[in-house]
């Protein structure tokens, strides 16, 4: 037992005190949540009064269709992860099994765009996809499939 009190103690301290350090924003917002006054800002860090009223204003109130965003969100994610997984594993196995011409740059390629994030691209992938519904709105990027579709492109390029 002074053997691991000596050797990993100190591990497990370091461990806990980064997961709180982390969980620590989640907890302000939850407790937050359970705040009257719907604000950020508290005088402590264990809640004095508990309310429901903002969740009751969340799920009630017909002018927030939060459970519509929900599904909406649920949809979307759904349908990009699921497209993003059959169109990657139908082209790792291209990659991987096939010899074609231009295998050896298709796959340079793919690491040179992999390198940069995402989060590069999306403004020009959002100003693209506003100029192509607005000069051709019966696409229909402004609709669910339609921004499935930029979601997945955005993904990949």
């Amino acid at each position: 037992m002074s053997k691991w009190l000596r050797q990993d103690l100190w591990r497990h301290v370091v461990g806990i005190v980064i997961c709180l350090f982390s969980l620590f924003p989640l907890y302000l917002v939850v407790i937050s949540s359970f705040s009257s006054s719907g604000s950020l800002q508290l005088s402590s860090f264990i809640p004095q009064e508990i309310s429901f009223a903002n969740y009751s204003k969340l799920f009630n109130d017909p002018t927030i269709p939060y459970i519509t965003w929900v599904k909406n969100s649920l949809f979307i994610a759904g349908s990009v992860a699921i497209f993003s997984v059959m169109i990657g594993t139908a082209s790792a196995f291209a990659f991987s099994r096939l010899k074609f011409k231009g295998r050896k740059f298709g796959i340079q390629l793919l690491l040179l765009v992999q390198m940069f994030p995402a989060i590069l691209a999306i403004s020009a992938v959002y100003v693209i996809m506003e100029r192509v519904y607005n000069f051709a709105p019966e696409i229909g990027l402004g609709t669910q499939p339609g921004l499935c579709w930029s979601t997945w492109v955005e993904r990949w390029v």
